[in-house]
């Protein structure tokens, strides 16, 4: 509520209270049934509802113009890699030509990692008193964070060329920018 209003005057987001644990009560599920269901297949589409789930919450993320703030993008942003990751990975355990890892990093090195980025710089100016609103050196760490997933990620899947060079020295390159980008602001 707070990166969505920082003046605590009004809200504009009131989620629905049976969505607001839906992802994460369906991705433990999921994990659940990992160990408990010996069928790739079940395991499938419990995954696929856990990233449905994930991608709802990036639609219940638009709410108007705020929705374009550094904040929200970056947290909308970690659902929809996560929804997107967990989507593939179901898909790949129900026979997609392309290798379940691949997903599992969109949905973890993209989703998590955004996530945790995009918390860290909330949280380091709210608990500092300063106002919310990321500068333009955090918001590429943010881009360069989320292009790394994507190019960890797109190559795998066939939808990019594999980069020349040692197969995941661009995807290495950006992560740690993002996270020392991050880290010379914060310090």
């Amino acid at each position: 509520k707070m990166v969505l209003d920082p003046s605590e005057a009004t809200s504009p987001f009131r989620p629905h209270p049976g969505r607001m644990n839906l992802a994460p009560g369906l991705t433990a599920v999921a994990l659940a049934a990992e160990v408990a269901v010996p069928s790739p297949e079940v395991c499938g589409y419990l995954l696929i509802a856990a990233g449905a789930a994930f991608l709802d919450r990036v639609a219940e993320a638009f709410i108007g113009r705020a929705f374009f703030r550094a904040e929200v993008l970056a947290l909308a942003g970690a659902s929809a890699l996560a929804g997107a990751g967990l989507l593939l990975v179901g898909a790949a355990r129900l026979g997609a030509a392309f290798p379940e890892t691949a997903a599992w990093h969109l949905a973890l090195m993209g989703g998590l990692g955004l996530g945790v980025l995009g918390v860290f710089s909330i949280a380091g100016l709210r608990h500092t008193g300063r106002p919310l609103g990321l500068g333009v050196a955090v918001r590429l760490s943010l881009v360069c964070a989320a292009a790394a997933a994507l190019f960890r990620v797109l190559p795998d899947l066939g939808i990019l060329p594999p980069p020349p060079g040692p197969p995941y020295a661009v995807p290495a390159i950006l992560w740690a920018m993002a996270y020392l980008i991050w880290l010379r602001i914060y310090w």
